[in-house]
């Protein structure tokens, strides 16, 4: 009997894949540590965005606290902070600088039910004015929707127009549940009555121009140049025109031309304001303003707070300020910014 020899190319086929093996141990044990490197980096960042969002929610919930207080001005610096890593930026404004279409609504509805507004009368109210004369909306698309927004809010039937669509004109669409029979609560309900596309196709920014709380009068310290101009609008064209609202605008902000500031026209009325500035007589126009000044009825406020990459800014509306202020809304909205 004879003795062979390992064979040598045995030999070395086995340290190469022992060789291979080892390599592939070292992959998976440095993908292992890259893993966990990678989940303890995120944890850690996980957990600094949510201590940043906490100290985020804290200070713009404190701006939100100084903008209600109602010894507050909009121009006192205390709305704002500005630190190494984090901050606040507050402002309160009346909600009254747009128009309230809940109450324009009820407005026709009440001169409807009172024998005051006919049908054919619709489109000469200061809504029909609007989408007809200002924003070019047909006579025929402007009756049919303003008939149907009657009807949608229509809570007891007193409302009867000729073309205004009720129950069963949208079950025949199959859209069951409508109307609503009563009030917008949102501005995103008004796309829901028929011969909302009228609308919108004729003035898609329509939203910049209503809201559902207030009145049908303009609050001229916070009002833009454009509210004020049509929110005089009558059969026979603006009171107001632009200029002269432009006029109005500069003579509540101040020299400075910075609107929140020292210099601000902080009292006054409507009637000495259109006395220095309005060509035109405003007796038949005067009652759609207010100047609420600081202490505006419903405001809007809107608080933003930061802290290292994070920022949430609350929005709410509410009706009065003061020590017992009453919540209409909230909203609140979160970003992220990456490190640089």
């Amino acid at each position: 009997m004879t003795f062979s020899p390992p064979s040598r190319k045995k030999s070395s086929l086995q340290k190469g894949s022992t060789l291979i093996a080892i390599f592939w141990i070292m992959s998976i044990l440095g993908l292992a540590v890259f893993t966990s490197i990678a989940v303890v980096k995120m944890q850690a960042n996980v957990a600094t965005a949510e201590s940043h969002g906490r100290r985020a929610k804290e200070l713009a919930e404190k701006g939100v606290a100084l903008s209600v207080h109602q010894s507050i001005k909009r121009s006192d610096p205390l709305l704002s902070y500005d630190g190494s890593n984090e901050g606040y930026q507050a402002t309160y404004e009346s909600i009254a600088t747009t128009f309230g279409i809940n109450a324009l609504v009820a407005e026709l509805i009440e001169s409807r039910t009172s024998g005051a507004v006919s049908n054919s009368s619709l489109l000469n109210s200061f809504l029909g004015l609007l989408l007809t004369d200002e924003w070019g909306m047909e006579d025929g698309d402007a009756e049919l929707f303003i008939s149907s927004l009657m009807e949608w809010v229509d809570e007891d039937g007193q409302v009867n127009t000729a073309n205004g669509w009720e129950e069963q004109n949208y079950a025949q669409e199959g859209l069951q549940g409508r109307p609503f029979n009563r009030y917008f609560k949102s501005l995103e309900e008004v796309e829901l009555v028929h011969g909302y596309t009228y609308l919108e196709a004729v003035k898609p920014d329509w939203k910049d121009f209503f809201n559902i709380w207030t009145g049908t009068q303009i609050d001229l310290s916070t009002a833009e140049p454009e509210i004020i101009s049509l929110a005089s609008l009558s059969e026979t064209g603006r009171t107001i025109t632009l200029d002269e609202a432009q006029l109005i605008y500069e003579s509540i902000i101040g020299e400075d031309g910075i609107r929140d500031s020292e210099d601000d026209l902080l009292n006054g009325t409507p009637q000495q304001l259109f006395n220095l500035n309005v060509a035109s007589d405003t007796s038949s126009i005067i009652d759609r303003y207010v100047f609420e000044g600081q202490q505006p009825t419903f405001a809007k406020v809107i608080s933003k707070g930061w802290s290292g990459n994070v920022s949430l800014t609350i929005m709410i509306s509410l009706q009065g300020r003061g020590n017992s202020p009453q919540l209409l809304a909230r909203e609140e909205i979160i970003e992220y910014s990456e490190y640089e």
